[in-house]
């Protein structure tokens, strides 16, 4: 997936699948894989058995609220994004380093429609805070939320300057 060879990510993923059905890792890699490939209903479903077998972290539920809207399921996508939310707000009261899940937090506060508070947090961030595979990520996730309707997704890519690995106010 991190290579964009989505279609070699699928095979992989579905014959780890298949070898180990409760495996989250390979569910939730299948999920996202058929997501890139723009098959919001199967990907929903593989991130729900994913957050089943245990994995009920925040990226889960961000890549879960994505696909759902994708499919047209508007109010469970926003219970999605408020389970991820809910999760990035535990992480943050244990402590957690807010720099770690800003990828999250920034589809996450778009998906529950506070654009202010995304924008605020893309401003914020200095040029070493994502990774170039992150940067990837938010980016192709912030266009498919853009072609969704959600306009202040532009918006935010418009404050991302790219090349990947770097973020240039």
């Amino acid at each position: 997936m991190a290579m964009e060879r989505v279609e070699e990510a699928l095979k992989a993923y579905r014959e780890s699948v298949r070898i180990d059905p409760h495996n989250a890792l390979a569910r939730y890699g299948l999920g996202t894989a058929l997501l890139a490939r723009g098959e919001a209903e199967a990907a929903s479903h593989e991130l729900k058995d994913a957050i089943v077998d245990g994995l009920e972290v925040p990226l889960t539920f961000v890549k879960l609220g994505i696909a759902l809207r994708m499919a047209g399921q508007l109010e469970e996508s926003r219970e999605a994004f408020q389970q991820a939310y809910d999760l990035l707000e535990e992480e943050r009261s244990q402590g957690g380093d807010i720099r770690d899940t800003c990828y999250e937090e920034i589809i996450t506060l778009l998906g529950l429609e506070q654009s202010r508070r995304a924008y605020e947090l893309v401003d914020g961030l200095q040029g070493d805070e994502l990774d170039a595979q992150a940067v990837a990520e938010l980016s192709a996730d912030l266009r498919r939320l853009a072609a969704l309707g959600v306009s202040e997704a532009d918006e935010v890519l418009r404050r991302l300057t790219l090349p990947p690995g770097e973020l240039i106010h």
